[in-house]
């Protein structure tokens, strides 16, 4: 089984995914450093038809220390986007992005809340997750 959504792969398999009863599990991506972020993708595999579905809050954090892991904390914490997307194949790609190319903000770390996907609380076999940074802007 895979143990990171950062390594540029997708497989067919589970990925590292949250076990089933979990009701919120979290991803956290650390940038290194605050950056400009233009998209947010992530990919899942549609493990036995019903864990392809993506179901996530993304969130970004300016915090130069690790913030942890409460979101709901407004000085902590940006909410980017809400994803609800079902999968109709064996991957589903996402992407959450803002329109004219803006960027999503400027952040360092980006958690990424997910809920279960089936009535059984089982939950989505993430397979990638991938950041991409805002080009700067090129004068004229």
């Amino acid at each position: 089984m895979r143990t990171s959504l950062l390594d540029g792969k997708v497989a067919a398999n589970y990925g590292p995914v949250f076990g089933n009863t979990v009701k919120q599990g979290f991803y956290k991506v650390d940038l290194g450093k605050a950056t400009a972020i233009n998209e947010v993708r992530t990919w899942s595999f549609n493990q036995n038809g019903n864990r392809g579905t993506q179901r996530f809050t993304l969130f970004g954090s300016t915090a130069d220390s690790d913030p942890g892991w409460n979101v709901a904390d407004p000085k902590l914490f940006t909410a980017l986007a809400e994803v609800a997307a079902e999968a109709a194949q064996r991957f589903l790609a996402t992407s959450v992005r803002r329109a004219a190319g803006r960027p999503l903000g400027t952040f360092r770390r980006l958690v990424g809340t997910t809920l279960p996907v089936t009535a059984k609380a089982e939950n989505t076999a993430f397979q990638e997750f991938q950041v991409l940074p805002a080009r700067p802007i090129q004068q004229e």
